[in-house]
């Protein structure tokens, strides 16, 4: 199992849906 590759994957939907928040937000 890759933890850093599972980190990365996960940093980028949470990225996304950080994102999306924000533009609901707006």
């Amino acid at each position: 199992m890759s933890s850093t590759g599972d980190a990365l994957e996960w940093s980028a939907l949470r990225g996304q849906v950080v994102v999306l928040d924000l533009g609901a937000l707006w």
